[in-house]
């Protein structure tokens, strides 16, 4: 399995998992992070849950369409700013216990980013050449 397929395959496993527990265990996963808004999380899970599909999707084109995998490594930067001003603003996510899961799974999706843009190096930049 090539390095781009198993760099979508694992964020889509990551984002699966999360966009079902954040659905199914939508009360909890809010009181833990601290966040005074209940629909945030399950709105949070769908589209963790669309994402996931997406990410399988595209791992199983024999050609990877290159704008759509940036348009991943775009998603997964907006994830990492989004959190680090949540946590630096307080807001959302308020709890000590959830600053540190959210920065530890933003540092996660950060190396899911920085893999599928050494992956697209590797196959669009060798497509172009």
């Amino acid at each position: 399995m090539n390095f781009l397929k198993t760099a979508l395959l694992l964020h889509a496993s990551s984002c699966i998992i999360f966009g079902v527990i954040f659905i199914a265990f939508a009360g909890p996963v809010s009181d833990y992070i601290g966040n005074p808004l209940a629909w945030v999380v399950p709105a949070l899970g769908a589209v963790l849950l669309f994402n996931g599909f997406h990410l399988v999707f595209a791992s199983q084109r024999a050609k990877p369409l290159c704008p759509e995998i940036l348009y991943f490594v775009a998603g997964d930067f907006l994830w990492v700013v989004g959190t680090l001003v949540l946590v630096g603003l307080g807001f959302v996510i308020t709890s000590p216990q959830g600053t540190v899961v959210s920065l530890l799974i933003a540092t996660m999706v950060g190396a899911f980013g920085v893999m599928q843009m050494v992956g697209y190096k590797r196959v669009c930049a060798e497509a172009r050449a």
